[in-house]
């Protein structure tokens, strides 16, 4: 069963489930100095934060789901117990813009972060 950060998370930002992607990008030339120039874009940035969105173009948190039980990353009933959590939550939309896990990169020092970090916790 999720735990109700990890539902949370999940909700917010959304996990990748994609098999096929490398695990060490990270080594390739040019990994280091294009995270090194989102970090500078994101201390700079209003918002404070930056992640990608989901090359896959998903129809939004349900489609998602289905996706992840498709891959067999988790057991339909963590999925239905986290869809019913999220269904009861008065201002929940499926249909959303879902975010890769490749890089969550943030300013802790910033404003806007933090006030998205608080409301994020405090569900």
């Amino acid at each position: 069963m999720y735990t109700d950060a990890a539902v949370k998370f999940t909700w917010l930002i959304n996990t990748n489930t994609d098999d096929d992607e490398e695990d060490d990008d990270i080594e390739k030339p040019g990994v280091v100095e294009s995270l090194l120039d989102i970090a500078r874009s994101v201390k700079e940035s209003e918002q404070g934060f930056a992640q990608p969105k989901h090359p896959k173009n998903r129809k939004g948190i349900s489609d998602e789901f289905n996706e992840i039980i498709f891959r067999e990353k988790d057991q339909q009933s963590n999925v239905d117990a986290s869809m019913e959590w999220l269904r009861e939550q008065n201002d929940f939309v499926d249909e959303i813009q879902i975010y890769q896990n490749t890089f969550f990169v943030y300013d802790l020092e910033n404003d806007n972060f933090r006030r998205l970090s608080d409301f994020f916790w405090k569900r």
